[in-house]
């Protein structure tokens, strides 16, 4: 710095004081001299602003520009003669190419002190002189391929399954050789590695192929420092975020597994020019936890797909494959046991009996907690996967069984008080039945005693044996008993249907937490 300011001040003197007397001698008038040399020290200040632009950074304003051009119509205006006007603007040139050269030679003074002093600084001279970021390391015109190998290590993956975005943050670490940057270690002080910014490297331009959003999906790395071995042997890791969409699959909400891929190959390289390779599957052991989703199985591979440049070559993409499961302990309290509720809550209303107030109470009850249930599970279910969930199908099933109990609740209630004979082909039909073995043990002896003092009689009668007990039994009246039993069997076999229909039900509609096999795609 001192040494600047002393040649800054020299300069100043010359172009001062010896520039008067210069001119003196040309026009041979000192004092006109003097004159004609304070306004040419003003001219050379703003050539050498013109000059040193690319030496101190300065530039040129077109104010400056415009006293230039005065100074210099003054000049050729003036009454000197054409000679010594000549012999003036070449000094003029001449002093402000002296003051370039003297410009330069600091700048070389200041570079050798730096080199002299910083081994690492002379290696990077040495390395990236002449080097072009922008070219693919090989050589000769057809070298071989660059090989990159890539690993990756997440910390935080999120899925939104409302917009169906899949984010995944994490370090990538990837590895490639550039033979045009090796050096001896015995040149530079044993060196033998150094940080380089990733921006003054050549690195391979990987995108996403699957991205989001394609404005953000540039090829190529986020800014690091690289590590550069004296073999040429290069390694980043910068910080990635990859944001890619994924197809949700919601059938067996809330316990429902999502598979999402990353979707990762050169953007303008073919499998010539670079080759991906795996290093390694990537690393969840750093993983944070998730709010809601948990990452069960993480897989990578590579595979060679046609160049989207020439069909006629290939390119190799890595795809990183993750399956995520929901976290669904709050779930199971809020959607899965209102379920098993709502279905006791059917079976009680058919096993009431049809004519009883209790049965309607109980039927209305389960019909509205089924409309709010069904309302609830709509609003909670994200609304853009494939298939509708099983939970929705299983409410809804429940829902149109609970419809068809309380239309059969009304249907029975009105048989139970018709009065008109019933056909002699179902009277004959339901007293079989209700006589059997089964109806007596399954329903008739628990729910209507009358029913089975009716059996009793219809037997003794058709086995032609007279009991004089049978006179004071309660007999009631044929046409109203006769509905009734026809009612009554109904109603069993309503029942027992229900029942078994629910049986088939909860295994296929109602979801649950399944234990997760990651043999399934161990050899993807």
């Amino acid at each position: 710095m001192k040494l600047n300011n002393e040649l800054n001040d020299v300069m100043s003197s010359i172009r001062l004081y010896c520039t008067p007397y210069i001119l003196g001698a040309v026009i041979g008038n000192r004092r006109l001299a003097r004159i004609w040399g304070f306004k040419f020290h003003g001219a050379y200040y703003l050539f050498e602003r013109i000059t040193s632009e690319s030496v101190d950074g300065f530039a040129t304003t077109p104010v400056e520009r415009l006293k230039l051009s005065r100074l210099l119509r003054a000049l050729k205006s003036s009454k000197m003669p054409y000679r010594n006007r000549r012999i003036v603007i070449l000094l003029l040139l001449c002093l402000t190419f002296s003051a370039s050269v003297v410009q330069c030679y600091k700048l070389a003074e200041l570079c050798k002190d730096l080199s002299s002093k910083s081994v690492e600084h002379r290696l990077k001279t040495h390395l990236f002189c002449d080097y072009d970021e922008d070219v693919r390391p090989q050589i000769g015109a057809k070298g071989n391929a660059t090989n990159v190998g890539l690993m990756f290590m997440p910390r935080f993956i999120s899925f939104d399954d409302a917009s169906n975005v899949f984010e995944m943050h994490s370090w990538s670490i990837m590895n490639w050789t550039d033979p045009h940057l090796t050096w001896n270690p015995e040149d530079f002080e044993g060196l033998d590695t150094i940080q380089v910014p990733s921006d003054s490297l050549w690195t391979p331009d990987i995108a996403v192929h699957n991205t989001h959003d394609a404005s953000k999906g540039k090829p190529g790395i986020a800014k690091t420092n690289c590590g550069l071995s004296h073999d040429g042997h290069v390694t980043c890791v910068p910080a990635v975020k990859y944001s890619t969409n994924c197809l949700p699959d919601f059938t067996d909400y809330p316990y429902d597994l999502q598979v999402c891929t990353i979707d990762l190959a050169s953007w303008a390289y073919s499998t010539d020019e670079i080759q991906l390779l795996m290093l390694r599957k990537p690393v969840t052991s750093d993983l944070s936890p998730g709010q809601e989703w948990d990452v069960l199985y993480s897989n990578s591979y590579v595979l060679n797909e046609s160049f989207k440049m020439n069909q006629n070559l290939s390119a190799r993409v890595y795809y990183l494959f993750f399956i995520m499961g929901r976290r669904a302990e709050n779930m199971h309290v809020l959607l899965i046991a209102p379920a098993f509720v709502l279905m006791v809550l059917t079976l009680c209303a058919l096993w009431m009996d049809c004519h009883s107030n209790e049965r309607m109470i109980v039927s209305s009850i389960s019909f509205i907690c089924h409309l709010v249930c069904i309302q609830h599970v709509y609003w909670k279910i994200p609304h853009n996967g494939n298939d509708a969930p099983n939970l929705l199908r299983y409410y809804e099933s429940s829902f149109l069984i609970m419809a068809f109990v309380m239309v059969l609740t009304v249907l029975l209630r009105e048989l139970h008080t018709l009065k008109s004979p019933a056909p002699e082909w179902l009277s004959s039909t339901t007293s079989s039945i209700l006589r059997s073995k089964v109806g007596q043990l399954l329903l008739l002896s628990i729910l209507d005693p009358k029913a089975s003092a009716f059996l009793e009689i219809s037997a003794d009668d058709n086995d032609d044996l007279v009991d004089t007990d049978t006179d004071n039994r309660p007999k009631p009246e044929p046409n109203t008993s006769t509905w009734s039993y026809v009612a009554l069997m109904i109603g069993w076999l309503a029942f027992v249907l229900t029942f078994f229909t629910y049986i088939v039900m909860l295994p296929m509609y109602l979801p649950y937490k399944s234990t997760y096999d990651p043999a399934i795609f161990s050899n993807k």
